[in-house]
């Protein structure tokens, strides 16, 4: 948790706040809570005492810095706007928990308080206690990511540039009082971006995803998100649901940086890690592919069934027992796991062959990174 230089726990000036609408009508204002850390004042409204009260939220947010609440961005503060524009709030800057949540815990995007894009709540229906708990996320985030300046401060300084220039003043002052300073220049994003994506992506791909964040505002914002789940590329981790929905660029830049070879044929990335003889050699121990069955042309067929798997073909194969099938589609995943965070579905007929492939597949994975024998070819 987040503290002040005297450890004392941080209580931000700040209006936290959290509606309920109806299910079907998100127009329709059921319940409202707003709090304020800093002075323990609450409010809570509903139904049809809503209107009558407006004059107390302006109160209880009079002297607050920002506004912070969990999706208050795409959710709470739209609805307030459209129903009641009028509110004195608008004009605060906003901090928004669910958008800093997967930059502060890439490796980890379900926070213990968060599934998906919820607040995790140990009551029904309680928004106050949603308020309370979005300060608590929001607490969280500040150390995670004051942690982060510390280890990656170039990192912390890309997330400043990109989050800043997308109009949230909030945002801004929190990454500013993180890292006591302002903005970086954009030529100095550029050279920490290359720096922070050395070894993880395609250096021509990178530069080129880059300049276009760097040009563009909603191609920064989802830049950023792509920059943090780089820290973890290649472990076990995965771009939460609502990222894919609200930000689907985010994989589609991770999938080019990762897994779309550049046209550089010394580029040290792509030839190591989107070569299929290198991946079967990284993670089977293989020096070639088996060299039988053939096809009619004579090209050896687990060969071209993995290379029409690596380039997003759609294919039906067929080989006989001991052809080497599970080669064939293993391989593939496993690369697709390491450079995207993507899951394959395999579909078995028996339960036996299942366990076995599982067993085997753990047992390589955990031995692999110490592999001392030299490469072997395929039997």
């Amino acid at each position: 948790m987040a503290v002040t230089e005297f450890g004392q726990p941080l209580q931000p000036r700040c209006l936290c706040l959290d509606l309920e609408t109806a299910i079907d009508d998100v127009r329709q204002l059921r319940k409202l809570a707003g709090w304020r850390p800093d002075t323990g004042a609450s409010l809570v409204v509903k139904g049809a005492a809503l209107a009558s009260s407006l004059a107390r939220l302006d109160e209880l947010g009079a002297g607050a810095a920002f506004v912070l609440g969990h999706n208050v961005v795409r959710h709470d503060l739209p609805v307030l706007r459209a129903l009641y524009p009028g509110l004195a709030l608008h004009r605060l800057p906003v901090v928004d928990t669910l958008e800093l949540s997967p930059i502060a815990f890439p490796q980890n995007p379900y926070h213990s308080l968060v599934k998906d894009y919820r607040l995790v709540r140990d009551a029904t229906s309680d928004p106050l206690r949603d308020a309370q708990l979005a300060l608590r996320l929001w607490l969280d985030e500040y150390a995670a990511l004051a942690a982060l300046g510390v280890s990656s401060a170039q990192e912390l300084a890309c997330h400043h540039y990109f989050l800043t220039r997308a109009g949230q003043v909030g945002v801004g002052s929190f990454f500013a009082s993180l890292r006591r300073a302002l903005p970086p220049a954009a030529g100095d994003v550029r050279q920490f971006v290359a720096e922070l994506a050395r070894g993880k992506a395609c250096p021509q791909q990178v530069a080129v995803a880059t300049e276009e964040a760097l040009a563009e505002v909603e191609a920064g914002r989802c830049f950023s998100y792509v920059l943090a789940w780089l820290r973890v590329s290649g472990g076990n981790s995965v771009l939460p649901p609502w990222l894919h929905r609200q930000f689907p660029r985010v994989s589609e830049v991770i999938r080019k940086l990762r897994a779309s070879p550049c046209t550089d044929p010394a580029c040290p990335y792509c030839a190591l890690h989107l070569a299929p003889e290198k991946e079967l050699e990284r993670y089977f121990g293989f020096a070639e592919f088996r060299s039988e069955p053939r096809d009619a042309a004579g090209q050896p067929l687990q060969e071209r069934i993995v290379r029409a798997a690596y380039a997003g073909q759609s294919l039906l194969a067929l080989l006989p027992t001991g052809g080497g099938k599970s080669i064939c589609y293993q391989l593939p995943a496993l690369s697709r796991y390491w450079q995207e965070g993507g899951l394959t579905i395999i579909v078995s007929p028996l339960q036996s062959l299942m366990r076995d492939q599982v067993d085997n597949l753990v047992s390589l994975l955990q031995n692999s990174p110490a592999r001392v024998a030299a490469p072997r070819h395929s039997p």
